[in-house]
């Protein structure tokens, strides 16, 4: 990694030359550049004396400790007392040993004042240096790193443009194929492929039947469409703070917020609306826990977690305790893992699957492909007030090209995952986001979150010191309590969800997809590495 701080042996040269300078200077501006009386005057051996006390006491003061950063209170009192210290041994040492002719002590004591402030003046032009031309030394970086663009090869053209060709390019036999293999690869009895995730979400509520006066309980910390669901079907979100490790829904501040609802008796508690930040599962163990003593369904957000495990549980299985309902949304946006540009995907129970199917399509008991079809029926029946969400063929045949480059994709983000480690692994001001044993997490994001006590910049100035060196990145999530229309409605503050707005203040993500390449992953720790450097507060 590329570290644009001066090496320790270097400064030492640089404090050296620049010491002994500034004292020949002095001497030469007291008795001119002449040596006089017959070369009696001896400053040229007092260099390697000079240099050698200087060096003595650089050390001993502390100066050329790696670990302290330029302009902090230790560097600048260690460099002030080495400066010091040097000028008083050698006037002492001109003072008592060189009797032929010593050195005027004016010129020891104003040498000494000038050594000091070129000392620090080859620090301050060093960091000038970086400020001004940061972004050519710390990258060699010509094209922008885009935080997240989809990986699209020759396979999904040659899909889409098949379907193209084929005389069906809406919901038909291409997004029932989709919805087979994606069923088996995520071990679910049946899936439901929609038009996002979003719409995953809302047809699992109304195929709950969760409307008015019903209580869901989710995290603060997601996309806003998590909550905007329940909006829709008129039940009332019930915002939970997180866990301050993994970010996920807590399950003891879940428990809270139940038992708050219930003793208030207002609303009924019907739902819990996990979602798997950055594609770490929750602790579902606990949340399916609460859910089976409540008598809650379960609506997972996967939005990040295809795919994931935990507790040998591939996320999209509805399998859990006896009598659990479980149904898991899962997208396809541009960004994710897996993408069909846009698209989602809901897993559950055949029978919850059915009846979200009927909510996807306007409520209609055909679609289109059974009613078009050969021996299909004009006649349909309109039974449920449905929406409209359903997935195209079009979007299928990219889903199934993209399914079965899944396996890779994940070999290829552990690579990338691995560089990020080794490269940050050190780094004082910045924490990494966990893994908990009992989990495989699908590695959506690469969420860090900074040490505001070892950098003087804030996660702004930081996320744009990143772009300055062509390096995208962004932040992931800001807290639904804090956007206006939650915080208004439901009189929501920082306070409520203490865990969630503090970690939210120092979160940013790096860029981790499946289109980057290890230098790419490369050239984003050697940014980041350099920000901290060159950003780093004093650790006194």
């Amino acid at each position: 990694m590329r570290h644009h701080r001066l090496a320790t042996p270097t400064r030492i040269i640089f404090d050296l030359i620049a010491f002994e300078t500034a004292i020949a200077v002095a001497i030469f501006l007291r008795l001119g550049l002449t040596l006089q009386d017959g070369g009696e005057f001896r400053f040229w051996q007092m260099v390697p004396i000079i240099a050698a006390l200087q060096l003595i006491m650089g050390v001993a003061s502390g100066l050329y400790r790696g670990k302290w950063r330029y302009g902090s209170s230790n560097e600048v009192a260690a460099l002030c007392a080495t400066a010091v210290t040097t000028t008083a041994a050698v006037y002492l040492l001109n003072e008592n040993s060189f009797t032929v002719r010593p050195i005027p002590q004016s010129s020891v004591l104003v040498g000494g004042v000038f050594g000091l402030v070129l000392m620090a003046g080859i620090r301050f032009a060093w960091r000038l240096l970086l400020e001004n031309l940061r972004p050519s030394l710390s990258t060699s970086r010509t094209a922008f790193l885009a935080f997240s663009p989809p990986s699209i090869g020759e396979g999904e053209i040659a899909s889409v443009t098949k379907s193209l060709g084929s005389d069906w390019i809406t919901t038909g036999p291409k997004t029932h194929e989709f919805e087979v293999a994606f069923a088996e690869r995520v071990t679910s009895p049946a899936a439901l492929a929609v038009s996002s995730c979003t719409d995953a979400l809302q047809v699992a509520l109304a195929a709950l039947g969760i409307g008015p006066g019903d209580a869901v309980f989710t995290t603060t910390m997601t996309f806003c469409s998590t909550v905007h669901v329940i909006e829709h079907v008129s039940a009332t979100p019930i915002l939970v703070d997180i866990d301050p490790e993994t970010l996920n829904l807590s399950p003891i501040a879940l428990q809270q917020a139940i038992d708050a609802v219930t003793e208030a008796g207002e609303l009924t508690p019907r739902c819990i609306m996990p979602v798997h930040y950055a594609g770490h599962p929750c602790d579902m163990a606990a949340i399916d826990e609460i859910a089976a003593a409540h008598g809650l369904a379960i609506v997972e957000d996967a939005a990040h977690a295809l795919p994931a495990i935990v507790d040998g549980r591939t996320i999209g299985d509805p399998s859990g305790p006896d009598g659990l309902i479980r149904a898991t949304a899962f997208s396809f946006y541009a960004t994710k893992n897996l993408t069909t540009a846009e698209g989602g995907m809901l897993t559950g129970p055949a029978d919850l699957i059915e009846e979200a199917r009927l909510w996807s399509l306007h409520g209609m008991s055909r679609d289109a492909w059974k009613r078009y079809g050969k021996g299909g029926s004009w006649y349909y029946e309109v039974i449920r007030p449905g929406f409209k969400c359903n997935m195209t063929d079009l979007q299928s045949s990219l889903g199934l090209v993209q399914l079965d480059r899944l396996s890779g994709f994940q070999t290829h983000r552990d690579q990338i995952l691995a560089t990020y480690r080794d490269g940050f692994s050190d780094l004082a001001a910045l924490e990494l986001h966990p893994e908990r044993p009992n989990v495989t997490s699908a590695h959506h994001l690469y969420p860090v979150r900074l040490h505001h006590g070892h950098l003087s910049i804030d996660r702004a100035r930081f996320i744009d010191e990143l772009a300055e060196r062509n390096i995208g990145a962004s932040v992931h999530f800001i807290p639904i309590h804090i956007h206006p229309y939650y915080a208004d409605k439901y009189g929501y503050s920082a306070s409520d969800f203490p865990v969630a707005h503090r970690e939210y203040e120092r979160l940013l993500s790096l860029p981790l997809n499946n289109k980057m390449t290890l230098d790419d992953a490369a050239d984003v720790v050697t940014a980041v590495r350099d920000i901290c450097d060159t950003f780093a507060l004093a650790r006194d």
